[in-house]
C-alpha cells in the first residue's frame, strides 16, 4: 500500500493466491490488509529488514494482526 491507507486483499480461487486484482470471477474480496515495511537493520549498511503485517477486523470491531520479519543480507 502507499501512504496510510492500505487496500484489502482479494483472493483468486483459481490459483489460490491473494491479489490486488479487481474483484470478479474467480477473484473474491477478503477482510485481510497487508502492509510491508522495509528499513536498514540498526547499525548496518548491508542488511535489510522486511516486515509484513497482515490485519483484519473481527466481530465487535476487534482488530487482529500477525507480523513476520525477515532480514536480507548482502552476501555477494
Amino acid at each position: 500500500c502507499d501512504g496510510a491507507v492500505c487496500r484489502a486483499l482479494n483472493y483468486d480461487t483459481a490459483n489460490g493466491w491473494f491479489t490486488y486484482d479487481a474483484v470478479g470471477a474467480p477473484v473474491v474480496p477478503t477482510l485481510f490488509t497487508r502492509t510491508l515495511k522495509t528499513s536498514l537493520a540498526p547499525g548496518k549498511t548491508d542488511e535489510l529488514q522486511v516486515q509484513v503485517l497482515v490485519s483484519w477486523d473481527d466481530v465487535g470491531g476487534v482488530t487482529h494482526t500477525i507480523t513476520e520479519q525477515e532480514n536480507f543480507y548482502a552476501w555477494q
